[in-house]
């Protein structure tokens, strides 16, 4: 049979035809649709999706909070269908930018996506990259099948006050989401990252409710974490608004303000008077006030460290400075030596240490806290060249081991039995093998400090708190930090 060739020329163009066009469904285009067509059947790979209208046009952004994105942030809903009656998918979605500057490239301005299949992803324009943002990774779509989106776009409202977003204020965006996607088999070839996260910002302000304690990053939906103190901190001055604990759950940029204690807000002649009258119950262990020392030492923090006084201060002999109303220093005041020689001959009474504490520190105290000190009976070790322990009559004094260390019964502290642990250090749980919360800084470092009990296993040396916090002796004409406390009445 005789064919004639103008068949052949077309059944050739025909075959040809097709192989191309098999070959450019198969490698597709990274970015598939430019979202201005709706609907928009698109090819990538093997896969034949149709997306509906994907633009993204914001004017003049204003910041709003975060946790109220669902109704104030910019919105979009799309659908992305599959065609294929036989594949599944697995895709991808990008928000694309003809040009974007670089002041939006910002971590504070974010986006959240959500999927009908349940996960949600999230993150920020600060990963920009090729003006292209990879907003969700991945999505699993079964043949014939569709999945609808909802974008959300906003510019965060953060209050901290050394955060500056007037560079975003006002704003635009103008771009488009595509999708990028591949034939896959099974559900289990095509996961889900929900490793992205919105990083949100936590301000804990100082005590004067204008300055900056501390700024903290929160990935959202994680817990806030341990709090910069022992206060109770509240979205609003005075203890009003919203606590936020170490176990809030963070969704939102939050500036928070410490409530202040009973113990902060009373003057040190009310607090005295109640201590007399037996009204402490307004005063827990650890709460902190500030107390300005001059310009030599500055301001410091003062520590309610015991107010108990259980039946074994009653015993003969027994040491007065873990009994009663205590304060003690919680940071280091300044560093001064024991003894200016190397030796312990006398303890704490007869050392430099005890001069200097009780007569250029206690000096130093503001006059209303120093009418409200009261004595106090201190029982102090000896060293190896003394035979007995020290009774002195003191305004200030440091600390011994026993009253830090639930187990601090030191060998060579011969005064261990004659004095209590403070019930701040029974409360945080300090032991010789827990010791973290003994630690006190000294300009921002953590630092060593003098404890008043002399080793009797040596003639040279004292007690001190080791920058970990834990419990070392050391020659007396070390330099170290200098830490206090006394009793009120």
């Amino acid at each position: 049979m005789k064919i004639d060739k103008k068949y052949i020329v077309i059944a050739v163009c025909i075959l040809i035809g097709g192989v191309l066009t098999a070959t450019l469904a198969f490698i597709g285009p990274d970015i598939i649709t430019n979202g201005t067509i709706n609907p928009n059947n698109v090819v990538t790979g093997n896969l034949k999706l149709k997306i509906t209208d994907t633009s993204v046009n914001i004017n003049n952004m204003a910041p709003i909070r975060s946790s109220n994105y669902e109704t104030e942030a910019f919105k979009k809903e799309f659908t992305i269908s599959n065609a294929e009656s036989t594949l599944n998918g697995c895709m991808k979605l990008y928000l694309n930018f003809n040009s974007i500057s670089s002041q939006l490239k910002s971590e504070y301005l974010v986006y959240k996506v959500v999927s009908s299949t349940g996960n949600i992803s999230e993150g920020s324009f600060k990963d920009i990259v090729d003006n292209k943002l990879l907003i969700y990774d991945s999505d699993f779509i079964e043949s014939s099948k569709s999945i609808t989106y909802t974008l959300y776009i906003w510019l965060r409202y953060v209050e901290d006050p050394t955060i500056n977003l007037a560079s975003l204020l006002g704003t635009s965006i103008d771009g488009y989401v595509s999708v990028n996607g591949s034939d896959t088999k099974e559900s289990t070839s095509c996961k889900f990252d929900s490793s992205k996260k919105i990083s949100y910002v936590v301000t804990f302000m100082n005590t004067d409710n204008k300055t900056v304690l501390e700024t903290r990053k929160v990935s959202s939906g994680t817990a806030l974490g341990n709090l910069p103190s022992t206060r109770q901190y509240f979205t609003k001055t005075g203890g009003n608004g919203t606590e936020y604990t170490s176990t809030s759950t963070i969704t939102d940029d939050a500036l928070v303000y410490p409530k202040l204690t009973k113990f902060e807000l009373d003057s040190w002649t009310t607090i005295a008077t109640n201590v007399r009258n037996g009204n402490t119950g307004d005063y827990n262990v650890g709460d902190t006030k500030e107390v300005n020392l001059g310009t030599t030492y500055g301001t410091h923090t003062l520590r309610i460290a015991n107010t108990t006084t259980p039946s074994e201060c009653s015993t003969s002999g027994f040491s007065q400075t873990a009994c009663g109303f205590v304060l003690e220093f919680a940071d280091i005041i300044t560093t001064y030596e024991m003894n200016d020689t190397d030796t312990n001959v006398g303890g704490w009474p007869a050392s430099s240490m005890y001069d200097f504490v009780n007569y250029d520190i206690y000096n130093s105290l503001p006059s209303d806290l120093k009418s409200t000190i009261i004595d106090t009976t201190v029982v102090s070790s000896h060293g190896s060249s003394d035979s007995s322990n020290f009774t002195s009559i003191d305004k200030l004094y440091l600390l011994a081991p026993k009253e830090i260390y639930s187990d601090g019964y030191l060998s060579s502290d011969t005064a261990k039995y004659l004095t209590r642990q403070l019930d701040y250090y029974k409360k945080e749980g300090v032991t010789a093998s827990n010791y973290s919360k003994a630690i006190k800084m000294y300009n921002s470092s953590a630092t060593k400090w003098w404890l008043r009990s002399a080793s009797s296993g040596f003639n040279e040396t004292f007690y001190y708190v080791y920058e970990t916090g834990y419990w070392y002796n050391r020659d007396a004409d070390y330099t170290q930090g200098v830490s206090v406390a006394f009793r009120l009445g």
